[in-house]
């Protein structure tokens, strides 16, 4: 698997984005291919630092589709759901359900090992942030197709 030119441009700007902010927020249209760029940054993440990765979601179809992702270029992962209590740490790479995460971070703060990168897919949801403070040193990467937080309007006549 490859990252076709426009993916291989989007994951060249992250990266380069990285280098100045901590915090960055990858926008790309439904079936663009968001799970393969951030797949490709972390297959780079790995080989250029020690530290490891955290991909939040907050739906299993979005976990199965990171996991399969990854899987097809050669990085196992390990899945942080509702039945998984302790970390088995048999990967650099975890995927874990927004919630989850949250609960097994309150209880132990050092639940995961070592993360320097945390990706959030579906970012606009806004609800990944209260992980975030538990890993103050970590570079965070939000996809989303819809990057703007969409509130009900009223409308008058």
């Amino acid at each position: 698997m490859k990252p076709y030119p426009y993916q291989q441009e989007g994951l060249d700007e992250i990266i380069e984005k990285f280098d100045a902010h901590n915090r960055v927020l990858y926008q790309l249209g439904t079936g663009g291919g968001k799970t393969a760029i951030f797949t490709f940054l972390i297959e780079a993440w790995l080989k250029n630092h020690a530290s490891n990765v955290l991909i939040l979601c907050h739906r299993t179809e979005l976990i199965t589709q990171s996991e399969e992702t990854l899987n097809r270029i050669g990085i196992g992962s390990e899945p942080i759901i509702a039945k998984v209590k302790n970390a088995e740490h048999h990967s650099r790479v975890y995927i874990g359900m927004i919630e989850t995460t949250h609960r097994r971070l309150q209880k132990n703060p050092y639940f995961f090992k070592n993360i320097g990168l945390i990706i959030t897919d579906e970012a606009h949801i806004l609800v990944f942030s209260k992980v975030f403070d538990y890993f103050p040193n970590a570079k965070i990467l939000g996809c989303t197709a819809t990057p703007a937080v969409m509130k009900r309007i009223t409308f008058w006549r």
